[in-house]
């Protein structure tokens, strides 16, 4: 898995060229380059994919049903930065994690300021800075060291920042948790013969849903969580605790969003 995502990296902003620069850090918020290469990639193995554990028995891992899991979430580490500056008391990320997940160590306002001042363009200090090549998304069932199955970094999210939306998840831990410490792997004459051309086409489907604004599944749950903050709170909600409004914004909605959905659905409606 490493080595195929190395081969991918190199060209991964060609997805940002596709639209206008000033809506590039909007788009970096919810996902890099390298989340849109990485994405591509599982997609692209996903019915070919296998768990190799340390000791060398090897498993068939159909990665479809946990990709489907892990797309609910658009939690990023942007969210962790912000919720720590805000609040001092609460559970700061492992130091680690910046490594273990390949995350973005950059404050959100500060990146839009840098990128806003580029006189070249956001898209050129993003390339420049080589944050292209660093993720704004946690990956929740595997590191991005070895690709090995770890839940590290969902634990800490549902632990430390009142994660709630996490019910449809949570099947697929149980599931996976006996894996943990397995490597994600294909076969090498999978990877020499068919890999790149079932890569090209997952890039292709993905990275046209990535520019559109309404596409995919985490887009339309923000809409309706917005759509239902704004029916039962039209004036705001006034100091009522997160946590409740959340609740009846979820049973307004059918859908399991989270306080981090909430606060961005109500930010993009102000």
């Amino acid at each position: 898995m490493t080595d195929l995502n190395t081969k991918v990296s190199h060209g991964s902003t060609d997805i940002f060229r596709s639209i206008p620069q000033e809506n590039v850090p909007r788009l970096l918020r919810e996902a890099s380059p390298a989340d849109l290469v990485e994405g591509s990639l599982l997609d692209s193995i996903a019915r070919d994919a296998y768990l190799c554990s340390p000791t060398g028995a090897v498993l068939k891992f159909d990665l479809r049903s946990a990709l489907e899991y892990a797309d609910f979430w658009d939690f990023t580490v942007f969210d962790v930065m912000r919720t720590e500056d805000e609040h001092s008391n609460c559970e700061a990320m492992p130091e680690h994690f910046y490594l273990k997940y390949n995350l973005i160590r950059y404050p959100f306002d500060d990146l839009t300021r840098d990128m806003n001042e580029d006189k070249q363009g956001p898209l050129h200090f993003l390339e420049t800075s080589g944050l292209e090549f660093q993720n704004s998304k946690f990956a929740l069932f595997y590191d991005r060291v070895g690709y090995t199955i770890s839940f590290d970094a969902f634990d800490f999210i549902r632990r430390a920042h009142n994660f709630i939306g996490d019910a449809e998840f949570l099947p697929l831990k149980q599931v996976l948790f006996p894996f943990c410490g397995w490597s994600i792997c294909v076969k090498e004459d999978y990877a020499k013969e068919q890999w790149l051309a079932d890569y090209r086409k997952a890039f292709a489907r993905r990275g046209h849903a990535s520019t559109e604004p309404s596409a995919g599944r985490p887009a339309i749950i923000r809409r309706k969580t917005k759509e239902a903050y704004e029916a039962l709170f039209p004036q705001g909600h006034k100091g009522k605790p997160w946590l409740a409004v959340l609740r009846l914004v979820n049973q307004r909605t059918g859908y399991s969003a989270s306080v981090d959905t909430l606060k961005r659905a109500i930010r993009a409606s102000s």
